[in-house]
């Protein structure tokens, strides 16, 4: 038995390539879709958003208190790489990612030395899973830039998933942007008081 061939960027992107996200959009589009909301979000919005007061109000604020933007854009498109190895089919064809942060952020961990990247794309699901107990806590152990740029990531990823959810007006896209805003609210009582 010889050793397993070290990963590689290329490879790693090829893998994320054949790796179906949805029906209709593939690791490395969902990621690059993600980014392509943060473009807009952070620019002139085009496309279509449901943008929640916390983010209204304290746009400036949250914008210049993020990671730079080229750590931004690799944690956004990289930030599901691990999806490809730890992808199952349950007997009714639907696909899960079970604890695909981590193994992103394992995958990603062999292909860069960017640890400020790693970090991100490990604590990707937090905003859209964390209990509200537990944000004081979350917001205490991380810097700021790593709260806001998750937060914000969060919303993009909301709306990069919307379709799938069957649009913005649909009863669990709902929920989850309630979620969001919530925890939100709760981040920037954080940094206000």
């Amino acid at each position: 038995m010889g050793k397993k061939p070290a990963l590689t960027y290329q490879q790693v992107i090829f893998d994320m390539l054949s790796t179906p996200q949805t029906d209709t959009q593939n690791v490395l589009e969902h990621g690059i879709s993600v980014n392509k909301y943060f473009n807009d979000l952070t620019n002139d919005v085009k496309l279509d958003w449901k943008l929640p007061t916390w983010f209204q109000t304290n746009k400036e604020f949250i914008l210049k208190n993020l990671h730079s933007k080229e750590d931004i854009k690799e944690y956004q498109i990289m930030h599901d790489c691990g999806k490809p190895y730890c992808i199952t089919i349950d007997e009714d064809g639907r696909r899960h990612f079970p604890d695909h942060a981590n193994v992103s952020r394992d995958t990603f961990s062999k292909i860069s030395n960017n640890k400020i990247v790693a970090d991100l794309i490990s604590k990707d699901m937090v905003f859209h899973t964390i209990k509200a107990d537990k944000v004081e806590e979350f917001f205490n152990s991380n810097s700021l830039q790593t709260v806001l740029t998750l937060l914000v990531t969060s919303l993009c990823e909301l709306h990069s998933n919307a379709s799938m959810f069957g649009g913005s007006s649909s009863q669990s896209f709902k929920i989850k942007y309630k979620q969001l805003d919530k925890r939100g609210n709760q981040v920037l009582k954080l940094i206000l008081k």
